[in-house]
């Protein structure tokens, strides 16, 4: 099963877009900040990363780039994306929030076909608790 780390600071729109994702057969992780972001990451073998711009700087981003390596990484915010500046270079993509996360649920497919299996993580978690 492919491993999404979902990071939406609206409430309402992180559970509409986590019920749409885990619809087509993802499993998604919440994260509401930059602590809960860090602790999936070290406990769940992530396969994409949503993070929000909204709630996140590029700052916060850097300070766990390195865990990102092998990770599909998307950012999401309500602008576009401020292509100026060279930290935005780690996503693989930069998309615009659509009012009912089409855009989202489009990219991810791109990535990991609905139902796709990601062979080289089986949902194992990093860490034992």
């Amino acid at each position: 099963m492919i491993n999404i780390l979902l990071n939406e600071i609206d409430p309402e729109r992180q559970k509409s877009l986590l019920s749409g994702l885990e619809l087509r057969g993802y499993q998604v992780w919440p994260a509401q900040n930059l602590n809960e972001i860090v602790s999936t990451l070290e406990d769940v073998s992530i396969d994409l990363i949503i993070l929000d711009l909204d709630s996140l700087n590029l700052d916060q981003v850097v300070v766990f780039a390195d865990r990102l390596s092998g990770i599909v990484i998307v950012f999401n915010a309500s602008s576009n994306a401020p292509t100026e500046d060279f930290r935005c270079w780690i996503a693989d993509e930069f998309i615009v929030k659509g009012e009912k996360g089409e855009n989202i649920s489009t990219t991810v497919a791109k990535y990991f076909p609905a139902g796709s299996q990601n062979s080289g993580n089986n949902n194992l978690l990093r860490r034992a608790h």
